[in-house]
């Protein structure tokens, strides 16, 4: 059985989370949040903080940055077709699997774990599509910083107080991948009259 009382740096979760999600992840978004649930669950803070798009971490964006100079992964990046912006897509390079080989036999329990929330991820969101990816990080965000069961109906107005705008709608997807992801165990509802 794996250990999983072993740590990595945040550079290391971003190669085993790319290596997790099938060696390749299209968005800065997703790999936020990738990376914010696979620090979660080694329970191990990578700089995540509230940001507009759900939880945020510079050391993440610093360590993709410099993975990608390092010659670990790739970083491509191409215009949106329809509009201003655009689109990233990270993927691991035969150096950075190399790398990722070795990162698992040293740190065989946190690449259990990244591996087995990275893959379930993708079978509740497919893609890694990233509007449900950033609902369910923001309202897990927002689970772990009270000490006490969050009400999903108070859910809207404690991400606002977050600079976040989400519905009952949002509530509900984000609260079913965290239950089908094992972070929230059970659902208190008391709806408001």
């Amino acid at each position: 059985m794996p250990n999983f009382d072993d740590s990595v740096t945040v550079r290391e979760l971003v190669l085993l989370v790319v290596d997790a999600a099938g060696g390749t992840v299209n968005g800065r978004t997703a790999m936020q949040k990738l990376c914010y649930f696979g620090s979660a669950v080694i329970e191990q803070d990578s700089g995540h903080r509230a940001h507009y798009y759900g939880p945020y971490s510079r050391p993440v964006e610093d360590a993709v940055s410099n993975s990608a100079f390092a010659g670990d992964i790739t970083e491509t990046v191409t215009p949106f077709a329809s509009g201003p912006g655009r689109q990233y897509h990270y993927e691991l390079t035969p150096q950075g699997r190399e790398t990722v080989t070795e990162l698992r036999a040293a740190h065989a329990g946190a690449a259990y774990r990244i591996d087995e929330t990275v893959k379930r991820l993708g079978e509740l969101v497919p893609g890694y599509r990233q509007k449900p990816l950033s609902l369910a990080a923001k309202v897990d965000l927002i689970v772990r910083q009270h000490d006490t069961p969050v009400d999903t109906s108070d859910v809207p107005t404690l991400a606002r107080d977050l600079g976040w705008q989400v519905d009952e709608g949002d509530v509900k997807t984000a609260v079913s991948i965290l239950l089908g992801l094992g972070r929230i165990a059970e659902v208190q509802t008391n709806p408001r009259s």
